[in-house]
């Protein structure tokens, strides 16, 4: 008794139906507010990486330092940090990233984020504000990764067993979602050992599933 339905098809939702909207940003003709799990509304703002760092932020999430203006990551490298130029706001899977360590290398974006350097990465699965599953990011064997943009093409893959999990990932994933408005959502959490600090990267509204 599940349907598939689309966008802009004829469907019209019965008073008990329940629509999961798995990664669509855009309200159809025919939606009801009450009766989504994820609302499109608070998916665009996921995608939009500029709009949810903001309200990440704003939530008191703990994100990366980012701006929209270029003296600022001028500066961030002028301290020696490397600066990570988002030249596509609405990309996944590391697209459109652009890796600065030097001032050279910076180029013209609409958002910079300052890079956290952190030696261990989780994706975590929260659903009505509850943990339900967590993955880290591995080196795929016999290949040399990327090591700044942890994506599957360069190299890294979700494991899911024998992983500890620090509290701090799971609690700033959680607060994530809820700040976004989100029912469920895949969020991509940095573990910074030295300080024991989670930051939150961003939060996926239709994450692959093993």
């Amino acid at each position: 008794k599940i349907k598939r339905v689309r966008e802009g098809g004829k469907f019209r939702a019965k008073r008990h139906d329940w629509i999961i909207n798995w990664g669509n940003s855009h309200v159809p003709d025919w939606a009801d507010p009450y009766q989504w799990c994820n609302w499109p509304g608070h998916v665009h703002t996921a995608v939009d990486k500029i709009a949810s760092l903001v309200c990440l932020d704003a939530w008191g999430v703990s994100v990366p330092k980012f701006s929209t203006m270029k003296p600022a990551a001028q500066k961030w490298l002028a301290e020696g940090k490397i600066v990570l130029c988002r030249t596509a706001i609405k990309g996944h899977g590391g697209a459109g990233i652009v890796v600065a360590s030097e001032q050279q290398d910076l180029v013209d974006a609409p958002l910079y984020t300052c890079h956290v350097r952190h030696k261990r990465e989780f994706r975590v699965h929260v659903v009505n504000g509850k943990v339900l599953l967590v993955s880290e990011k591995k080196k795929r064997k016999g290949i040399v990764p990327e090591r700044l943009v942890r994506s599957h093409l360069n190299g890294w893959v979700f494991c899911n067993k024998d992983i500890q999990v620090p509290p701090c990932v799971k609690k700033e994933a959680v607060k994530a979602v809820l700040a976004i408005g989100l029912d469920f959502g895949a969020v991509d959490v940095g573990y910074r050992e030295k300080e024991d600090k989670a930051y939150v990267f961003e939060v996926n509204t239709s994450p692959g599933l093993c």
